[in-house]
């Protein structure tokens, strides 16, 4: 059975989520911007890594606000590691299927082969903490590749561009997910302050 969220918990699970979808919204302005300098040959470097590099840190960061904001709506906190929370979420009839969605989500595989989610985090951290190289070729042909201590991801062809597209489109799956969220628990309305 659904457990209604206590007032203070609902605010700070709508809060959560409000900056799930910011995140969603950022990385799509990182991708058209990506999209962008890869129309211009040679494309501007700086550009071109802000913004593959802001799609991905957005992405996994929509995905980081979204399992706390859930965590709190159920009753764990905050901190409560992703499995936890799904396996929360599906254990419940009324929020099965928002357990099952973001499941589905966490393991989609790309077109090859490789879990999104994981491919995603692994640029991202390469970026953070360690080196991933990137390659120009002719207009768009630009790839990456990203070592991990046990092998070696390379994928080719125009890498950037088929992975930021599969990217921001395994993103954008996660607004149905706020929405339903929003919608089940009746969540307060959260508005970003201008400043």
């Amino acid at each position: 059975m659904l457990v209604p969220v206590e007032d203070t918990r609902a605010e700070e699970a709508a809060e959560y989520l409000e900056a799930a979808r910011c995140k969603v919204a950022i990385a799509s302005f990182h991708h058209e911007n990506l999209e962008q300098a890869l129309r211009e040959y040679p494309p501007d470097k700086t550009a071109l890594q802000a913004h593959f590099e802001g799609l991905f840190y957005a992405g996994v960061a929509a995905f980081e606000k979204l399992i706390p904001g859930l965590a709190v709506i159920i009753g764990f906190a905050g901190t409560a590691r992703p499995a936890e929370v799904i396996a929360q979420l599906k254990s419940v009839a009324e929020s099965h299927v928002i357990g099952r969605e973001l499941e589905l989500w966490t393991y989609a595989q790309s077109d090859h082969a490789t879990v999104i989610w994981d491919e995603a985090n692994d640029i991202r951290n390469a970026a953070t903490h360690r080196f991933y190289d990137k390659q120009q070729g002719p207009p768009g042909h630009f790839a990456y590749s990203v070592a991990r201590a046990y092998r070696i991801r390379r994928r080719r062809d125009g890498m950037l561009a088929e992975f930021s597209q599969e990217w921001i489109s395994h993103v954008r799956k996660l607004l149905p997910i706020i929405d339903a969220t929003c919608e089940l628990w009746t969540l307060p309305q959260v508005e970003m302050v201008a400043v």
